[in-house]
């Protein structure tokens, strides 16, 4: 048996291994609990497959090596990619801040068409290089092959990331921690040695079989990692009754589940407008978040009249209204570890919307200050025409914009004052 017969050997059955173990958790759990959605386990098994495949292709591939070569397993290589590339939004303690500010990331299937669509284009190029192969010039080989590492390190350090942020939910020593960040190094690390001891083989080829050695080592601790954390994760979830869980060491992602309560004040001292809700997390435990401003900005002025809308049992709408309601979620959420969405938060009636929230568990301090705000008085100037009756809207035809300026002009001071009463 030759060293390269081994190596595919062992990377055939070690990759197989982990792909059965994360399949039969994935199958499992998906028959158990239909509501959760736990594709990015299957999509990390299938990323395993495609490194079996890729081994039993190579295994009685007699082809030199050469620069055409490495473009063919840069094309093979590419499958392995796709799939742990869209399992990445399905690692529910990593990349926070990308999930809320870009819409693509946190609609999961978006996320995953898109993956697919741009490896489609990846895998074409490279399908027709390498069609065209020591006819394509020296350069353009070099090109592909470094986008292709540029993306396999890309990948690799976001999966390590992701698995690391995981890992220590669950585990808190540094010492181990260390382990990990070592592992999750070196997979990358050897997607820059393997290709560069093929290109240049008279200058690298001593490294060649050591990268693979250190590749081997690497994918076994990624899969024997994962398999473990997974097998642990979804024993804890099913057993999650009868376990305890240390309030700053939770293993499931801590979300919100409700919203009970809102708040403004002024902070006369610090000249801040202050905001804080009480919500009530998976843990059924009510927790308070406090934010604070230093000026009254739109996103908050809105949160404001919504609270006071809400009192007067009055729905707002307008033709941004969406929009705003999405900027009144993301302007809290932001630096912000748990996280509010608009159902938890807003009622829709045919497209008129209120607050959940109970007018007695609203509070708003200092409501002068708010009142004196420029911005805000001009917030509600958009909004007007939803404190006014149906009636008086009929009577004024104030849909008419002419005569609902008419109407502002003398109706302002009263309409304005009787929001705060």
């Amino acid at each position: 048996m030759t060293f390269k017969q081994f190596y595919l050997l062992s990377l055939i059955g070690i990759t197989f291994f982990g792909f059965i173990i994360l399949f039969f958790i994935w199958l499992s759990n998906r028959e158990v609990d239909k509501n959760k959605d736990y594709k990015g386990i299957l999509y990390i098994s299938l990323a395993f497959l495609s490194w079996t495949f890729v081994g039993l292709y190579k295994y009685n591939d007699n082809q030199v090596i050469n620069l055409s070569s490495v473009i063919n397993d840069r094309v093979i290589s590419a499958f392995s990619n796709l799939f742990l590339f869209a399992s990445l939004p399905y690692f529910t303690n990593a990349f926070h801040q990308i999930r809320y500010r870009f819409s693509f990331f946190r609609n999961r299937e978006q996320w995953v068409i898109n993956v697919f669509i741009a490896f489609t284009i990846i895998t074409t190029v490279f399908s027709y290089a390498d069609r065209y192969g020591e006819d394509l010039p020296s350069f353009l080989h070099y090109i592909i092959i470094s986008i292709d590492c540029l993306i396999s390190i890309g990948i690799f350090s976001l999966i390590g990331y992701a698995l690391f942020k995981s890992l220590t939910k669950v585990i808190y020593n540094r010492s181990i921690h260390i382990i990990f960040i070592v592992i999750f190094i070196l997979l990358p690390l050897t997607q820059i040695v393997l290709p560069l001891s093929k290109i240049f083989p008279e200058q690298l080829s001593f490294f060649y079989p050591y990268a693979l050695v250190l590749f081997l080592f690497s994918i076994s601790c990624l899969i024997c990692v994962m398999n473990a954390y997974f097998l642990l994760y979804f024993s804890l979830v099913k057993n999650s009754k009868s376990i305890n869980l240390h309030e700053k060491n939770p293993l499931f992602e801590q979300e919100v589940v409700a919203v009970s309560k809102i708040e403004f004040s002024f902070n006369e001292t610090l000249k801040t407008y202050e905001m804080t809700l009480t919500v009530l997390d998976n843990f059924k435990k009510e927790i308070e978040i406090s934010k604070s401003y230093n000026k009254l900005m739109k996103p908050l002025a809105h949160w404001v009249l919504f609270s006071l809308s809400r009192r007067k049992n009055v729905f707002l709408s307008e033709n941004d209204i969406s929009v705003t309601k999405f900027r009144m979620v993301e302007f809290f959420n932001k630096d912000s570890e748990l996280k509010i969405n608009q159902e938890q938060i807003f009622i829709n009636n045919g497209g008129s919307f209120s607050l959940k929230l109970d007018s007695e568990n609203i509070t708003i301090n200092n409501p002068e200050v708010f009142k004196k705000s420029f911005i805000f008085q001009e917030i509600f100037k958009k909004h007007a025409i939803c404190f006014i009756s149906k009636q008086e809207i009929e009577k004024e035809n104030l849909k008419n914009s002419k005569f609902f300026d008419k109407y502002m002009i003398k109706k302002f001071d009263e309409l304005y004052n009787s929001i705060f009463n």
